[in-house]
């Protein structure tokens, strides 16, 4: 039988490759994939992972990936090694802007690639334009051989509201667009500050005002960090008391995947983007008395999603398993004795339950009635229970009588 540890570990392990299998886009796990930022943490880094990943993938290998990219407003092109198309929308309405991008996805569909993947960059600037319309656009992008990346800023007006409001009578009581996404959506993967969540965590174990961000603040405005302060590790200079052991390239990633049967697996991670590259080893040099001292080795390099060269990150964790996030291990369990029934996970009280030599010797010796009954002894008798008194017993026959 495995103990609950094991069993913890094993889930941990099937949540990982779960979130894994999901930014691979592996086996059609998720034809429409929605990704909601906010101002203070863009998911820009984890949709260049999502294209790494299908560009360099197990996957890739087998069935080639092309990436068509969608610029929904007029943003200064994205820069990016994966992208194999780049559709922009200048002022066409939004049925051109469709039949523009679905001619685009048979293009490439036609030179070769097996599987397409279409990332919308802005999501909500669709629903903002034309929110009667935004859910059957991205409905129409999804077939059997592309799959749908879209990017919502939750940040923007209206996003938290359930209905629309505007001049239009035909806008009133319907349902919000993102509402309506993310309903649609078979995966929907929330980016939030990981340092945030550190600053909330280290509050509560200390019994403090949990601080607020962002809009919670109530006023001034959210700071949004670029990709210079991911790049350069000056997250914890921006926003203070974090932690020294906060990983300054990790993102706080809410995974809920819709499966077919229609079951939701929600989980949370804490996702290190970036590798380090792998420094060239100098040629050794014969050692001599007037020889310079060899330099000091250079500091390792960060290869990030949108470079060159870079490789799928591996340092994803169950949030609940992240050092900065686990439970606090009490010392004592560590020197607590070891009974020797190899079960670590059983239950300790403030008392010592177990035998001492002379309890487990007297066990063993013990007759039971049944043994006695088989005898010439208790023949006709029924079965007597043979125990000698003992000194510890504290046995006296006139209380007995009385």
């Amino acid at each position: 039988m495995a103990t609950p540890r094991a069993h913890a570990h094993s889930r941990s392990s099937y949540s990982v490759l779960l979130l894994q299998k999901l930014l691979s886009l592996r086996d059609g796990v998720s034809p429409l994939t929605l990704v909601l930022d906010t101002v203070r943490e863009s998911g820009v880094p984890l949709v260049e992972e999502m294209m790494l990943r299908a560009k360099t993938g197990a996957a890739a290998k087998t069935d080639k990936t092309a990436i068509v990219y969608v610029a929904s407003h007029l943003a200064p092109r994205r820069r990016s090694p994966h992208v194999d198309v780049f559709v922009e929308r200048r002022g066409q309405p939004l049925d051109v802007f469709r039949q523009a991008i679905l001619a685009a996805v048979s293009a490439v569909s036609a030179a070769g690639p097996k599987k397409v993947l279409v990332v919308v960059d802005s999501l909500c600037q669709i629903a903002r334009q034309d929110p009667l319309r935004a859910a059957a656009f991205v409905s129409s992008l999804v077939s059997p051989a592309a799959s749908v990346v879209g990017l919502y800023h939750t940040d923007g007006v209206g996003a938290s509201s359930s209905t629309m409001s505007g001049p239009s009578p035909l806008h009133r009581g319907k349902p919000h667009p993102f509402r309506i996404l993310c309903h649609l959506a078979t995966a929907v993967l929330r980016i939030l500050p990981l340092h945030e969540e550190v600053a909330r965590k280290r509050a509560r174990d200390r019994a403090e005002e949990v601080p607020r961000f962002g809009w919670a603040e109530g006023e001034g405005w959210p700071y949004g960090y670029s990709d210079a302060a991911l790049r350069y590790g000056t997250r914890r200079d921006l926003v203070g008391g974090t932690p020294e052991a906060l990983d300054r390239r990790g993102l706080l990633v809410t995974m809920e995947l819709r499966r077919r049967s229609g079951r939701a697996v929600v989980e949370q991670y804490v996702v290190v983007l970036g590798t380090e590259k792998k420094a060239a080893v100098p040629a050794a040099r014969p050692a001599s008395a007037t020889s310079t001292p060899a330099p000091a080795p250079a500091p390792a390099q960060i290869a990030f999603p949108w470079q060159p060269g870079a490789v799928p990150c591996a340092n994803i964790t169950v949030m609940a398993d992240h050092p900065l996030f686990a439970a606090a291990r009490d010392p004592r369990e560590d020197d607590r004795p070891d009974d020797g029934s190899g079960d670590e996970d059983a239950p300790t009280s403030t008392f010592d339950l177990g035998l001492t030599d002379k309890q487990r010797r007297d066990r063993e010796g013990i007759v039971l009635p049944y043994f006695d009954a088989q005898t010439d002894i208790g023949a006709g008798e029924g079965g007597r229970i043979l125990y000698d008194m003992g000194r510890e017993d504290d046995f006296d026959d006139e209380e007995d009588e009385i």
